[in-house]
C-alpha cells in the first residue's frame, strides 16, 4: 500500500483585490498553526520481527484476510472525488488491524498516513498534521524496508513546513525526498519524483527562487507528461494537474502573464480528459481561472467560474465542509472586488465559523477570512471596527508566522489601505515603510505589486509632509509602471485593459500628484488610469491610419482581425468554462488554438508582417502637447474615480487646474445609479426629474478652480474613467444663481468624448475625409420573419439563433415605427454625393456587407440594440436587422449584427450614428462604458461616434439625429450641432415630456 504524497498547488485566495497564491496541500486547506512539526522521540523501536512471529502465531486468517478485503476495497476509492467515503473505508481498516498489529508498527502507520490524507483532503489539517508527525519517526526505525514510505512522509512534512512559512525547512525535507526518488526513477522518472519537482519547484517560488522554481515545474510537467501519455495512470494524472495548475503562477513570477493565462486556458481543456467530470481536483483550476478573470476586470466571468468551483466542492464534500469554506474564499474576493460588500460579509462569517472550528483561529485560510471581514466591514462604512480588526490578526499572524511571509504582508497592504483610506496617513506611512523595506528585488509580478504599493507609499509621504521625497519616489514608480502597461494593455495577447493591480497603483498616484500640486505627474498617470478596451480598438484603427502602404494596411489589418477575435474567443472560453459546457469550451479553445497558429504564422513571414507588431502610435502625450491640440474656447475636462476618490483635471491651451472631488467615488456610483433608474422608471411612470443627484454630481466634481477654466468655454471634451463614463455629462444640473433657474451643463457648452487622451491627440488625422463621399442608412427592420422561420430553429437547432426562444423574442420587439422616416430624413440632411437607404425586408446583414463601408462619409444604424446576455447564447452586444428569408439563415445573416462581426466591417466613416438604444454601454451592465458596440464600430474605424447611454425613443431618437445632421449641414461642428438638437427638443412643448432626460439626454458624441 502507497502512502499519499501531499501536494503543493495555489488553489488561490486572495486577500482584498490582491490575488494570494499561499502554498495548499491538494489544493484544499492549510495546515492548522500553532502545532509543531517536531519528531518525537519513542521509547522503543517497532518490533517488527516479533511482530511477524505473533501475527504467524496468533491471528487468525479470518482476520488477516478481512484486513486485505477493506484495504482492497478503500484502494477502488478516489480520495480526491470522494474523500468522507475515502476516510471511513481506512478507519475501518485501521480498527482491523490494530486487532492483528501491536504498537508501534509502520504497517499501522501508513494504514494512519491514508486516514491523514483524507482528513488533509478534507480540510482537517490538525489530524493530518499529527498523523504524519506520529509516523516519521515509526518509518525511521524500521529501516531500510519502509525506505520509500519515509521518503514519501518526507515530501508531506515538506509541504506542512512550507504552509507554516518554514520554507527553508520545508526545502530540506524535499530536497531529501527528490534526492532519493531520482536514485530510484530511471531515466523515465516516476510519479514519485514527479509530485517531488511539483512540490520544491512551489517550495522555491515561496523562497524567491523564481527562474529555478520554474524549470523544476516544466520538469515535473514533462516527466509527468511522459508517464501519463504511457501508463494513463491515474495517480500521474492527478498529479499532472496540479503540477500543470501550478505552472501559470511560475511564469506569472518571471513576468510571463500571456503565458500564464494560455497555461490556465490549455489546463482547463483539458481537465475532462484528466479527470472525471467534476472531480473536485477540478476546482482549485476553476479558482486560478477566477483569479485571472478577476485580475483582468472581468468581474462577471470571474464570480461564474468562482461559484463553479464551489459547487464541484461542495457537491463532493459539502457545503459545511472546510474545504468549501476555502473554495468560497475565492467567492468571497470577488464580491469585494464588485463592492457587494453584505453579501461577501455574510459569507465570510458563515465560512470563518466553518475554518476556525475545523483549525482554529490562527491558520492561514482563516487569517485570510478574518480579513475578508474586516475588508467587508470596512466597506459597509464600519471602518474603525475593521481597522481595529485587522491590526489584531496581522498581530497575530506575526507571532504565528516567521518573518517574511508573504501572507503577512498581504494583510500589511490591507490595512495600509483601510488607514489610507481613512486618512491615518502616519500610521500608513510607518506600516508601507515597513511593507516596502521588505520587498526591494522582487520581479515580475511581485514587483509590478511593489511598485503599486510604492505608489500609496509616495501618497503617505506626501500627507505627510515629506514632499520632495514623495514626487521623486512617483517618478520611480511612473518609470516601473509605465513598463508594464505597454505591453499588458496594448499586447497582441492582452485583453487590452489594465490589470486590478495596475489601475490600483495609477489611481493612486493620480491622487499623490494631486496631493502634490504636480500638474505634470499628475496629468502624465491620469492618462494611464483606467486605460480599457474601447480605447485599444480606437489605437489600433489609428495605427491602420498612419500607414501609407495600402497592402501593409491590409496586411495589418487582417492580423489586428485575427487578434481581436482571439480575444473575443478567450472571454467565451472562460464563460463556457464557468458554465460547465466543457465540449462547448473545447470548440472554442480549438479556435483559439488556430488563430495563435495563424497569428504565430505571420509574426514569422515577411518584414512588413514583423512590423505590425510594433507600436508607431504615440502613447505618453505631455501637458505641453495637450495644451497645444486645445483651440480657443476649448477645454479638456478628466474625471477619475480612484480608490481614494475621485481627481478632476481641467486644462485649457493656457490653464490646468487640478483638484480632488468634493464627493467620493461611491458616492459618485450611487448618485449615477440614482439617474439612471429615474431615467428607466421614466419609461412607465412618466414622472418628472428629480435634479437633487444630477446636481449633487455637479457640486461634487466642479469646485472654484475647475470652473474657472470650464466657464465661458465654448466646447470641453470629457475623458471619464469609472461610473461618470456611464452618464451623458450633459444632465448635470447648475444650481441656479440669484433666483436663476437651474441649468443642465448642455446648457453652458458642448459636450464631446474622445477615446481618451491618445483618442483625442489623434483626433482625425489619418482620415481622407474629402475621399469619403457615400451615405448609408440601415435600419427599420422587420421582425415578422423571425416567427416564420421559428420552426426552422426547433427543427435543426440552428445556431445561427441559439434556438427558437430567441426567434421569438426578436419577433416580439416592438415595431420602430420612427425609423424609416429617420434614416429617409437624415439623408435629406447631408451634404455627400451618394446616399442609400436599406430598411425594412432589405435591412439584412448580408446586405450591410454588400456595401462598400469604405467609402461611407456617415453610416446610420436605425434598430434595437441588445446588450449581451438578453438573447440566449448571445454573449455579445448585438444590432438586430430584419431576419432574412426562410430558409436562408446561417451564422452570418442570421438577423443579429453582433460586435465581433461589427469589427470585422470595412469602415472608415467621419461619422458612424447609432441610433439604438444602450449603443454607449458595455456589452454587460457592469462593463465599463464603450466597450460593447461602440468598441466595435471603433475599432472597425469609424472616427466618430453618436451613441446612446439608454433605451431610447422611438420618435425624440429621430428628431435627434435628424437635426443634428441638419445642423451640421449648416456648418456646425459636431458636437454643437448635437447640443442645439438637443436644447431645441427640450424646449419643443409639442413633444410630449421632451424636457425630460430621457428624451433630450441619451446621446453622446464620441470622438471629435
Amino acid at each position: 500500500m502507497a502512502n499519499k504524497k501531499y501536494s503543493i498547488t495555489t488553489s488561490p485566495v486572495c486577500l482584498g483585490s490582491q490575488p494570494l497564491g499561499i502554498l495548499r496541500a491538494a489544493a484544499l486547506s492549510t495546515i492548522m498553526l500553532g502545532l509543531t512539526a517536531q519528531v518525537p522521540v519513542m521509547g522503543k523501536e517497532p518490533a517488527v520481527e516479533s511482530r511477524d512471529a505473533a501475527i504467524a502465531d496468533d491471528a487468525s486468517a479470518a482476520l488477516e484476510k478481512q484486513l486485505a478485503d477493506e484495504i482492497s476495497a478503500a484502494k477502488t476509492i478516489d480520495a480526491g472525488a470522494d474523500p468522507k467515503a475515502y476516510l471511513a473505508a481506512y478507519e475501518q481498516a485501521l480498527a482491523t488491524a490494530l486487532k492483528i498489529y501491536p504498537e508501534p508498527d509502520p504497517e499501522l502507520e501508513i494504514i494512519r498516513s491514508e486516514i491523514g490524507f483524507a482528513n488533509f483532503m478534507l480540510g482537517n489539517a490538525d489530524q493530518a498534521l499529527a498523523a504524519l508527525v506520529h509516523a516519521i519517526p515509526i518509518f525511521e526505525a524500521s529501516l531500510p524496508k519502509y525506505e520509500a514510505q519515509l521518503f514519501e512522509a518526507y515530501n508531506n512534512l515538506a509541504v506542512v513546513n512550507g504552509l507554516l512559512g518554514r520554507h527553508k525547512d520545508a526545502r530540506v525535507y524535499i530536497a531529501k525526498a527528490v534526492e532519493k526518488w531520482r536514485e530510484t526513477a530511471g531515466e523515465e522518472g516516476s510519479v514519485d519524483l514527479g509530485q517531488g519537482l511539483t512540490n520544491i519547484a512551489m517550495t522555491d517560488r515561496a523562497l524567491g527562487n523564481f527562474e529555478q522554481a520554474l524549470e523544476e515545474n516544466r520538469q515535473s510537467i514533462a516527466m509527468l507528461e511522459r508517464l501519463y501519455a504511457r501508463d494513463k495512470d491515474k495517480r500521474a494524472a492527478d498529479s499532472l494537474v496540479v503540477a500543470l495548475g501550478n505552472l501559470p503562477l511560475h511564469q506569472g513570477d518571471v513576468g510571463d502573464f500571456d503565458g500564464a493565462l494560455a497555461s490556465t486556458r490549455s489546463l482547463v481543456n483539458r481537465l475532462d480528459s484528466l479527470l472525471p467530470p467534476d472531480h473536485p481536483r477540478t476546482a482549485y483550476i476553476l479558482l486560478s481561472a477566477s483569479i485571472l478573470m478577476l485580475d483582468n476586470r472581468k468581474t462577471l466571468e470571474s464570480e461564474a467560474l468562482a461559484r463553479r468551483a464551489l459547487a464541484v466542492r461542495e457537491n463532493a464534500m459539502g457545503a459545511d465542509s472546510p474545504a468549501a469554506a476555502n473554495a468560497r474564499l475565492n467567492l468571497i474576493t470577488v464580491l469585494l472586488a464588485q463592492e457587494k460588500f453584505e453579501e461577501a460579509l455574510a459569507l465570510s462569517q458563515y465560512s470563518y465559523k466553518v475554518l476556525s472550528k475545523a483549525k482554529g483561529n490562527t491558520a492561514d485560510d482563516v487569517f485570510t477570512l478574518r480579513s475578508n471581514i474586516a475588508l467587508a466591514k470596512f466597506g459597509v462604512g464600519n471602518m474603525d471596527a475593521a481597522i481595529g480588526e485587522q491590526k489584531k490578526l496581522l498581530d497575530e499572524q506575526i507571532l504565528a508566522f516567521p518573518a517574511g511571509n508573504e501572507a503577512i504582508n498581504k494583510n500589511r497592504e490591507i490595512l495600509a489601505t483601510m488607514l489610507a483610506k481613512a486618512g491615518k496617513w502616519q500610521a500608513a506611512q510607518a506600516l508601507l515603510d515597513e511593507l516596502q523595506q521588505s520587498r526591494t528585488g522582487e520581479v515580475g509580478d511581485k514587483q509590478r505589486n511593489y511598485l503599486t504599493f510604492e505608489a500609496l507609499r509616495a501618497l503617505a509621504e506626501i500627507k505627510n509632509g515629506a514632499l520632495q521625497a514623495g514626487v521623486a519616489r512617483l517618478g520611480t514608480v511612473r518609470a516601473g509602471l509605465d513598463g508594464f502597461w505597454q505591453s499588458e494593455v496594448f499586447g497582441e495577447a492582452s485583453t487590452g485593459r489594465e490589470n486590478v493591480g495596475m489601475k490600483r497603483g495609477y489611481g493612486w498616484a493620480v491622487v499623490a500628484a494631486v496631493a502634490a500640486d504636480n500638474p505634470e505627474l499628475a496629468f502624465a498617470f491620469a492618462q494611464r488610469y483606467g486605460f480599457g478596451a474601447a480605447d485599444r480598438a480606437a489605437l489600433r484603427a489609428a495605427l491602420r491610419d498612419m500607414t501609407d502602404d495600402p497592402q501593409a494596411t491590409l496586411a495589418m489589418r487582417a492580423r489586428q482581425d485575427m487578434v481581436e477575435e482571439r480575444s473575443r474567443a478567450m472571454d467565451e472560453f472562460y464563460r463556457k468554462t464557468a458554465s460547465g459546457d466543457s465540449a462547448a469550451a473545447t470548440e472554442v479553445a480549438r479556435r483559439i488554438a488556430a488563430l495563435t497558429g495563424q497569428i504565430e504564422a505571420q509574426a514569422l513571414g515577411s518584414t512588413a508582417d514583423k512590423a505590425q507588431t510594433e507600436l508607431p502610435v504615440k502613447l505618453d502625450y505631455s501637458l505641453a502637447d495637450v495644451k497645444a491640440r486645445l483651440a480657443d474656447g476649448e477645454a479638456l475636462l478628466m474625471t477619475l474615480e480612484t480608490e481614494l476618490g475621485p481627481q478632476i483635471l481641467a486644462i485649457s491651451n493656457d490653464q490646468i487646474a487640478i483638484s480632488p472631488a468634493a464627493v467620493s467615488s461611491q458616492e459618485i456610483a450611487n448618485l449615477v445609479s440614482d439617474v439612471r433608474g429615474q431615467i428607466t422608471d421614466h419609461e412607465t411612470s412618466k414622472a418628472s426629474f428629480d435634479r437633487s443627484s444630477a446636481s449633487r454630481l455637479y457640486a461634487g466634481l466642479f469646485n472654484a478652480k475647475i470652473l474657472q477654466i470650464l466657464n465661458e468655454k465654448s466646447l470641453v471634451n470629457v475623458v471619464a474613467r469609472g461610473n461618470m463614463a456611464k452618464l451623458p455629462f450633459a444632465l448635470l444640473s447648475e444650481p441656479g444663481q440669484n433666483k436663476e433657474p437651474d441649468r443642465w451643463l448642455i446648457e453652458k457648452f458642448a459636450l464631446a468624448y474622445p477615446v481618451g487622451i491618445a483618442g483625442f491627440m489623434t483626433g482625425s488625422e489619418g482620415q481622407q475625409t474629402e475621399q469619403l463621399t457615400d451615405f448609408f442608412g440601415i435600419g427599420a427592420p422587420l421582425g415578422e420573419n423571425f416567427q416564420q422561420i421559428a420552426a426552422l430553429a426547433d427543427k435543426s437547432g440552428n445556431v445561427a439563433y441559439r434556438g427558437a426562444n430567441n426567434v421569438q423574442k426578436l419577433a416580439e420587439l416592438p415595431p420602430l415605427d420612427f425609423a424609416q422616416d429617420e434614416l429617409d430624413r437624415i439623408a435629406s440632411a447631408v451634404d455627400v454625393q451618394h446616399k442609400t437607404v436599406l430598411t425594412g425586408r432589405a435591412a439584412t446583414e448580408k446586405a450591410v456587407r454588400a456595401l462598400d463601408l469604405s467609402k461611407a462619409k456617415i453610416v446610420t444604424f436605425a434598430t434595437h440594440g441588445l446588450m449581451a446576455g438578453e438573447l440566449n447564447g448571445v454573449d455579445e452586444a448585438t444590432l438586430v436587422l430584419s431576419a432574412p428569408a426562410e430558409g436562408t439563415a446561417d451564422l452570418e445573416n442570421d438577423g443579429l449584427l453582433t460586435a465581433s462581426e461589427i469589427s470585422k466591417l470595412p469602415i472608415d466613416a467621419e461619422w458612424v450614428v447609432l441610433s439604438a438604444c444602450n449603443s454607449a454601454s458595455g456589452e454587460r451592465s457592469n462593463d465599463d462604458a464603450l466597450s460593447g458596440l461602440a468598441q466595435a464600430f471603433l475599432y472597425a474605424g469609424a472616427n466618430s461616434l453618436l451613441v446612446s447611454h439608454w433605451r431610447l425613443r422611438d420618435d425624440t431618437a429621430a428628431q435627434l439625429t435628424v437635426d443634428t445632421f441638419r445642423n451640421v449641414s449648416a456648418g456646425m461642428a459636431k458636437a454643437e450641432a448635437l447640443r442645439q438638437a438637443q436644447l431645441k427638443l427640450m424646449a419643443d412643448k409639442s413633444v410630449p415630456n421632451s424636457s425630460h432626460p430621457a428624451a433630450w439626454a441619451p446621446f453622446i458624441l464620441v470622438g471629435q
